[in-house]
């Protein structure tokens, strides 16, 4: 497989839920033969799409090219297969690089093990070939190698973002437990907000939500702002081509007058979320409050509401059952006309908002399985409401 053709296959990674958003995100931008896999989607693409993928995808973790694919009857025949890969035709020997292998076969000891053997196996190319090697760097690798075996099949792909792009650069300031950003923006396409309806999040804690919709509002590439990713160590990296992506991107960034809105109990998490949206040039379109739940104001006229309120060890179990039902008894009296989404993974405290949810998305936030709700607010919510039933 030979990625230096004008198209390529290409692997978009991502947390489990997000799947169909990140296709929608990839059809997009152009890709085509997309195909929805297991916390992944697959796609064809070129160096355009590869470059603008990178910079522009707000749902997915990484973006990896497959090098080589080999049916497996022991552990050496990865080995050879990486053997194949003319590793000196993609990267000079002068960059570093790191191999991760994810292996469930038992003819490897392990998956250490496994990168181990392609690791082996670039080294000897480079030694072949040039009579030097590149040397391996854990920390910070200018090229990253990845192989996956599961049923006696392998891949060893190239990864083509380096660091996770989830890592947008903005939030250099944390408060405790932030909403991982890819997470929150899947949240966000998942909530199918229109990008003009006013937005709140009325528990915001860093800002992680109303920064990635304000984002999106704007229609601002989530890595427009950073500058190192490994595809800019391969050999055939078109620093031009590159360049004229990264500008037609920053030329479509639009105004818009859609509000959004984020608060928090905590003044120290509110001046850390005003911090991160400068980072992320928005500052000046999010409104930050400091107001507990129960009593901000929203703004009159239709409301997309999405929180993420706290549900683990840090409040005690009889505290967040009254906590749940604070919250759902401030939907029904405070958010009128409001389409609200709340993300819990606290499925019993959930139950206690005592409105039911018209749907239940399940997802993953880190390894806590996880339920993004959504209610519908509206004159008659407090007569109909009623406890939700577990799924």
């Amino acid at each position: 497989m030979d990625f230096l053709n004008d198209k390529f296959e290409c692997l978009a990674k991502t947390f489990f839920g997000l799947e169909n958003v990140l296709a929608d995100e990839i059809e997009l931008l152009g890709g085509t033969n997309v195909k929805i896999l297991n916390r992944a989607v697959g796609f064809t693409c070129d160096k355009k799409l590869l470059y603008g993928a990178n910079l522009s995808l707000r749902t997915a973790l990484r973006i990896l090219v497959p090098l080589a694919k080999v049916n497996l009857s022991d552990a050496k025949d990865l080995y050879k297969a990486a053997m194949k890969i003319d590793w000196t035709k993609i990267f000079n020997f002068d960059k570093t690089i790191s191999v991760n292998s994810y292996a469930t076969e038992p003819f490897f000891r392990n998956s250490n093990y496994a990168a181990l053997l392609v690791k082996d196996a670039i080294s000897d190319t480079f030694t072949k070939k040039l009579g030097s090697r590149p040397d391996v760097e854990k920390r910070n690798p200018d090229i990253v190698i990845d192989v996956y075996v599961n049923q006696k099949q392998a891949v060893i792909s190239i990864d083509a973002s380096g660091d996770s792009l989830h890592r947008r650069g903005y939030r250099l300031e944390k408060n405790l437990a932030p909403l991982n950003e890819v997470l929150a923006a899947g949240i966000i396409l998942l909530s199918e907000w229109d990008g003009k309806t006013t937005f709140i999040d009325s528990m915001c804690g860093s800002g992680t939500l109303p920064i990635e919709a304000a984002m999106i509002a704007k229609n601002i590439p989530p890595n427009l702002r950073r500058k190192n990713f490994a595809f800019k160590q391969w050999k055939n990296f078109d620093i031009f081509l590159y360049n004229k992506v990264r500008n037609t991107l920053k030329r479509n960034i639009s105004d818009s007058n859609t509000r959004v809105i984020g608060s928090d109990v905590d003044r120290e998490a509110v001046t850390i979320s005003i911090s991160n949206a400068e980072r992320a040039n928005v500052d000046d379109y999010v409104e930050f409050y400091v107001a507990p739940f129960e009593e901000f104001s929203p703004p009159d006229g239709k409301k997309h509401l999405i929180i993420n309120p706290p549900y683990d060890e840090r409040i005690k179990k009889e505290d967040i059952i009254e906590f749940y039902k604070m919250i759902g008894n401030t939907l029904k009296n405070t958010y009128v006309d409001t389409t609200a989404w709340i993300f819990t993974g606290n499925n019993i405290a959930r139950k206690a908002i005592g409105l039911k949810p018209s749907r239940k998305i399940p997802l993953y936030n880190g390894p806590i399985e996880s339920r993004l709700l959504k209610f519908e607010i509206y004159e008659g919510s407090r007569k109909k409401s009623v406890t939700d039933e577990p799924t």
